[in-house]
């Protein structure tokens, strides 16, 4: 019974949060063409929130260009992007080359979950822009919306959405950020050591006096 409770434990440690997730954003069939991805964080509730972009990775792409920021965006691609809703727009937009007809971007998305009644939730989307341009997607809202995150009383949940060309962002867990991360089997090893450590402590038990109520208690031998 022991060991169940410190294995879920273990499992909790690597479970994602609704706030937290994963992106990939496929671009086939744009090489060398200039594209962005522009991030916003919409200031429409009294609670605050922040959206905290990292962990980038550009597969068969580069970076081709200063990263620009409006209202309370800020960051870098090594450090990562935190936008914050001090006004609005609050924007950060990140300039990309695809290399190949064949290429991708990785990030991690961390959203706050702050959200006061009556009202509507903040919201944490992403436009992806060709030449300067919005390129279309299937968004339902007419907004062109490759990425959308309600923030409301339900906490986030995120959609992700596509493209005719065949562009298409899906969201899933989080990324390990930069192989720190335990992997599932290093959890299942740190439950069987906390397991061990807690047996070496069980064999341990003695039994204590209680000069009080003329019981006995237990106690751990130093």
């Amino acid at each position: 019974m022991k060991l169940r409770g410190i294995l879920m434990a273990c499992t909790l440690i690597g479970a994602a949060q609704a706030g937290q997730f994963g992106v990939t954003v496929n671009v086939p069939n744009l090489s060398n063409d200039n594209l962005a991805l522009v991030f916003q964080l919409t200031n429409a509730n009294s609670a605050g929130n922040t959206a905290t972009i990292t962990n980038f990775q550009f597969n068969n792409a580069a970076v081709n260009g200063a990263l620009s920021f409006v209202g309370g965006g800020s960051g870098s691609i090594a450090g990562g992007v935190v936008i914050t809703d001090t006004s609005n727009p609050n924007l950060a937009t990140i300039p990309f080359q695809p290399s190949t007809s064949v290429a991708s971007v990785t990030f991690n998305v961390n959203l706050t979950e702050n959200f006061t009644n009556p009202g509507v939730g903040d919201f944490f989307g992403m436009n992806i822009l060709q030449n300067g341009n919005p390129l279309n997607s299937n968004d339902p809202s007419g907004a062109d919306l490759f990425l959308a995150a309600l923030i409301g009383a339900n906490g986030v949940s995120p959609v992700g959405y596509e493209f005719v060309r065949g562009i298409a962002v899906t969201v899933g867990d989080p990324f390990p950020e930069n192989g720190t991360v335990p992997e599932p089997s290093t959890l299942l090893l740190m439950g069987a050591g906390l397991a061990a450590v807690w047996g070496t402590r069980s064999s341990t038990l003695i039994s204590l006096p209680d000069m009080g109520a003329g019981r006995r208690k237990t106690g751990v031998r130093s």
